[in-house]
């Protein structure tokens, strides 16, 4: 909670040996959480089919971007997912979705979770030093 009470995340994992370290999800991320489990029972979010990884300044600098350059690296595309019907390729790197910046994994995940299968969105990608926009149609993790 912060000084006016408000609840501001739940607790989802503390660390005890390591001084109390705790670990939560951002209220708003569990407010639609809550909200979809309340409405269907289950939760319905959004999956593009990557393996995605931080772009680090070391991993842009073997891309030829600058390293300070924000994204999500994609390590690998799943065969007839999101990603690779709309066409991105390993080593592309993800900026935007939904005219959202994606600087990091933590972004993409939140990004997924507020947005349902079947909803398509617009997305910018880097690819072998150039920016491309395109639309992803949000597919639905497999079971």
């Amino acid at each position: 909670a912060n000084d006016r009470a408000e609840v501001i995340g739940i607790n989802t994992a503390i660390i005890q040996e390591g001084r109390g370290i705790g670990f939560a999800i951002n209220i708003d991320d569990a407010k639609v959480v809550a909200s979809q489990l309340m409405e269907r029972g289950y939760v319905s979010r959004g999956f593009l089919g990557i393996r995605p990884v931080n772009l680090s300044p070391s991993i842009a600098n073997q891309l030829g971007l600058d390293v300070k350059t924000e994204g999500v690296f994609i390590a690998f595309v799943i065969e007839d997912t999101a990603a690779d019907l709309a066409g991105l390729l390993t080593e592309d790197v993800i900026l935007e979705l939904g005219d959202e910046a994606i600087r990091n994994t933590g972004e993409l995940s939140k990004f997924l979770i507020a947005h349902p299968p079947g909803e398509t969105v617009d997305i910018l990608i880097i690819r072998q030093g150039q920016e491309i926009s395109g639309q992803i149609t949000l597919g639905m993790r497999p079971e």
